[in-house]
């Protein structure tokens, strides 16, 4: 029968294997562990260093995910039917001109100081007969 592991040893195994999970380096890695808990290594920090240490590495990993689902979002997306309906021209612009929508994004944050998600129908419409007469 295996040995049990002593809690201590969970909660290093637990963060140690966020921190592989996020990609952390070990100087940042070691930054956060003495802003958090105090000490330089999760191993020197006691019980409640560790699990605020668990904690901000599961912080760090939501707000990641975040970022990731919003910069994968497609536009309109998440929004009304109207919305939808005025990014849909520019949808066949960029299919038709062969650019991407990071092409647009770009158009969108020099035109309008703004991210594309943001643009109201009358600033895509205005994209999308920007970018048809680039391609023409």
């Amino acid at each position: 029968m295996a040995a049990r592991r002593s809690p201590r040893n969970q909660q290093l195994a637990r963060i140690h294997i966020a921190q592989r999970a996020l990609g952390v380096e070990d100087v940042p890695y070691r930054d956060l562990v003495e802003r958090v808990a105090g000490v330089r290594s999760s191993g020197k920090a006691d019980t409640s260093g560790r699990n605020a240490v668990i904690a901000e590495l599961g912080r760090v990993r939501l707000k990641r995910e975040r970022v990731a689902t919003a910069k994968s979002a497609v536009v309109g997306a998440s929004v009304g039917a109207s919305a939808r309906a005025a990014a849909a021209p520019l949808q066949a612009v960029l299919e038709a001109s062969g650019r991407t929508w990071e092409e647009a994004a770009q158009l969108a944050r020099r035109q309008f100081h703004t991210r594309l998600e943001w643009l109201r129908p009358d600033q895509l419409a205005w994209l999308a007969s920007a970018l048809a007469v680039g391609t023409r």
